[in-house]
């Protein structure tokens, strides 16, 4: 196990505290904890548990608890404004969560919220169905600090609470993802996703006809096309549904234990199964099919976001290639690699995504992929592409450069295989990487740019 796993394993098995403010050198002194991300105090490694006996939630006086609470009071403006609030609801940690509002369909939450308790308790609720926004602040309760603890530490208590049961969930189905890949049969390279991208079809499955081979209690159900996994997921709220015929890629994490699929459609659209765990995972493209293997004898790893890009990568450069499935995933995906390889340089071949930059002067592809590169002391390349190719067709990645430029594949072979050689000769001579997205293919491309506008 990874020491960032075993960090989240500690975490999740802490015995939280009620420590009143003017008690914390006390419970410190006693063994006690802090949890900086809670903000709540716990049972340290060291401690006799004997010593904190008064601290525990179960020691302590129900009367210390307010007349009504900022959670209790944030629920209630939740359910006003059509949230589905239940035992898990609301956390008030600080941090973003999506819940269910009337009019949802199984598998939607439409709601968006994020409350605190730090201070004066405040928040912020969206319904993205209706549109409805607010802000909200408690009424201004005088709570003791015994209060504000015991709010404080029963709010990390659900929060590790709801971790634990999704953990619970995303084993399930890991597991029914397991089943599943074990009877779907092979893709080719017929798939209409494949046929569009110029990608090989590799090792990747597709999702059979029917689930008459799973087990009888399979979480799993397949409709033969979109209107009956459409049907399917309205009379089964809880099952996994996927539609027939439609990619399936799966995402190992860095033990190599699959964790969920990705499928693709037939034109393109992307789903990941409901209730699994993407997050730091990923699929490594490998003409040898050998998995995470595959990257023990390279001398950099290259990672992409989606499969089409690392396959269109793995060609050009002859060379096992890591997709991350979207941008949000690279920096997670970056860490793990380079935790498990500290020894190999890490390249990031981003999207360049311009068009969006043009309209909401957000580019994401170049974001994450230079945060990615920042946690990793590694380098960056975006593709370049020939004189006003990029904004008018709404090019972005190596996919588009390879099939849809007129610089073609072998501009993606000295791109990024220039990167490749230059970080590999500064981890040869003990030079330190630099963050940077490379000058030199920019450079290469130039003189092929001056001709094609003669």
């Amino acid at each position: 196990m990874d020491q960032t796993s075993q960090q989240n394993n500690d975490a999740d098995s802490r015995k939280y505290l009620f420590v009143p403010y003017a008690e914390k050198d006390l419970a410190k002194a006693a063994g006690a904890c802090w949890d900086n991300t809670a903000k709540a105090w716990y049972v340290g490694p060291e401690a006799d548990i004997r010593t904190l006996q008064r601290w525990l939630p179960e020691n302590v006086s129900r009367q210390q608890e307010p007349a009504i609470s900022p959670e209790i009071e944030f629920a209630d403006l939740l359910r006003s404004h059509g949230c589905v609030v239940d035992d898990n609801h609301p956390l008030m940690d600080g941090s973003k969560h999506r819940i269910k509002v009337i009019g949802d369909k199984p598998g939607e939450k439409s709601g968006f919220y994020v409350a605190h308790l730090d201070g004066h308790p405040a928040g912020y609720f969206k319904n993205n169905r209706s549109g409805l926004e607010t802000r909200w602040k408690a009424k201004g309760y005088s709570l003791t600090d015994e209060q504000k603890a015991a709010l404080v530490t029963n709010a990390a208590i659900k929060q590790q609470g709801r971790k634990g049961e999704l953990h619970e969930q995303q084993l399930n189905v890991a597991e029914a993802i397991k089943e599943l890949l074990a009877i779907a049969p092979l893709a080719n390279s017929e798939h209409p996703y494949l046929l569009d991208k110029n990608a090989r079809p590799g090792d990747l499955r597709i999702v059979p006809e029917n689930a008459d081979a799973l087990p009888t209690d399979s979480m799993i159900k397949i409709g033969k096309d979109w209107k009956e996994a459409k049907a399917l997921r309205e009379e089964n709220p809880g099952s996994i549904v996927l539609t027939a015929g439609d990619l399936l890629l799966p995402a190992e994490d860095i033990n190599g234990q699959i964790w969920t699929v990705q499928t693709i459609q037939p034109g393109g659209a992307k789903f990941f199964v409901t209730g699994s765990k993407k997050e730091s995972n990923f699929y490594v493209v490998d003409s040898e099919y050998r998995g995470l293997a595959a990257l023990d004898n390279v001398k950099a790893i290259v990672i992409a976001e989606g499969y089409a890009t690392a396959d269109t990568l793995s060609q050009a450069l002859s060379y096992p290639v890591v997709a991350a499935f979207d941008s949000g995933n690279l920096p997670k995906v970056a860490q793990v690699l380079q935790n498990k390889y500290l020894q190999k340089p890490i390249v990031i071949a981003g999207d360049d995504d311009l068009t969006q930059e043009s309209i909401n002067g957000k580019n994401p592809g170049k974001e994450k992929a230079m945060e990615a590169a920042q946690l990793v002391n590694g380098a960056v390349v975006l593709p370049i592409f020939a004189p006003g190719e990029q904004m008018s067709q709404q090019l972005s990645d190596f996919n588009d450069l390879a099939n849809n430029s007129v610089l073609g594949i072998e501009a993606v072979k000295r791109q990024v295989g220039s990167v490749i050689e230059k970080v590999c000769q500064q981890v040869k001579h003990g030079s330190s990487l630099k963050l940077q997205v490379s000058i030199e293919p920019k450079q290469q491309e130039i003189k092929q740019k001056r001709a094609l506008v003669r």
